[in-house]
């Protein structure tokens, strides 16, 4: 497939995606009265969801089941299935760290006892902290199988009619080493903008940087640098919004409906670029940004891994 026809299938997805978010944005506007997060009474007995957090991970566990056993089941080779574990075992480590060095700067978790547990994590004023829930792994790992799972099986059936043919060329790892010019562009007129409105937007955030937004950009730009001319012709677009959509449907309501009022977690809002949203009790706009990132990222990085890897008909000279 040419790459007009990818840059044209991109156009639908932003269109898609601006569609929903203009109304959705424009509705959430006409809302000055925020509505305040449950308060957690100091009697654990009282809690107004005990293991919240812990059952809530079914929104990702069931469908992880679902698709991962027909993933398995599979029986188009087993490139897609080795390129999900190196994706899988590549990033969900990656992103545990993470949030042990940065999960306590950006997030707070005041309602324990919807957790059954804690770890430990850094904070860069008080040291190390036993304040992360455990379910946080659970989160990271069963989120991001969920979104590649979802890809997957998009990409291999549901969307399978608009599955990019495979380039006669073949990838190499050098090609990794060509940064795409464009992405870096895009990266610091985005981070410029953000740390513009931290400073002069209309919020009492003004201290700082906007650290959140700025993580979260990096996690995609510097992917992007490398995987960008990969993979970007060989994305199946109709399955990537897909799978965009559902996690972030997913994401609203288990942030804005559950997790925030019931404080299973919140933000931390000097960390914030200063935008939020008061019906959906203070979210900010950090929150719903983080699955577009996520989904662009894990996307990336797989079709990027799954290219690499050499096809059967590569392997048997056909």
């Amino acid at each position: 497939m040419k790459r007009t026809d990818s840059n044209r299938e991109i156009q639908v997805v932003i269109a898609l995606i601006l569609a929903v978010a203009i109304p959705f944005a424009a509705t959430l506007a006409t809302i000055k009265t925020g509505r305040p997060p449950i308060e957690i009474p100091a009697d654990p007995a009282a809690n107004p969801s005990p293991y919240g957090y812990t059952w809530s991970l079914l929104l990702y566990l069931i469908p992880d089941l679902l698709l991962g056993s027909w993933v398995l089941a599979m029986h188009r080779g087993p490139r897609e299935k080795k390129a999900f574990w190196v994706t899988v075992g590549l990033l969900i480590p990656l992103w545990c760290l993470l949030d042990v060095f940065f999960g306590l700067t950006f997030f707070k978790y005041p309602n324990l006892g919807a957790s059954v547990g804690t770890f430990w994590g850094y904070t860069f004023d008080r040291g190390w902290a036993k304040e992360i829930p455990l379910e946080e792994i659970a989160f990271y790992a069963l989120g991001f199988i969920g979104m590649i799972l979802v890809y997957i099986w998009g990409d291999e059936y549901f969307f399978a009619a608009y599955k990019k043919p495979e380039p006669k060329e073949r990838c190499t790892m050098r090609q990794l080493l060509k940064p795409h010019v464009g992405t870096a562009i895009v990266g610091v007129v985005l981070a410029a903008a953000a740390i513009g409105y931290k400073k002069l937007g209309p919020h009492d955030y003004h201290e700082g940087i906007p650290g959140y937004f700025l993580f979260m950009l990096a996690c995609c730009i510097l992917p992007s640098l490398f995987c960008y001319r990969i993979a970007f012709p060989r994305i199946n677009w109709r399955a990537f919004s897909f799978g965009f959509f559902f996690m972030l449907f997913i994401s609203l309501f288990w942030e804005g409906a559950v997790g925030v009022p019931y404080q299973w977690w919140d933000y931390n809002r000097g960390q914030m670029m200063g935008i939020f949203i008061p019906a959906l009790t203070g979210l900010p706009f950090e929150a719903v940004l983080l699955w577009f990132c996520a989904s662009w990222t894990n996307t990336l990085v797989y079709v990027t891994i799954r290219s690499l890897l050499p096809s059967e008909a590569a392997k048997t000279g056909g």
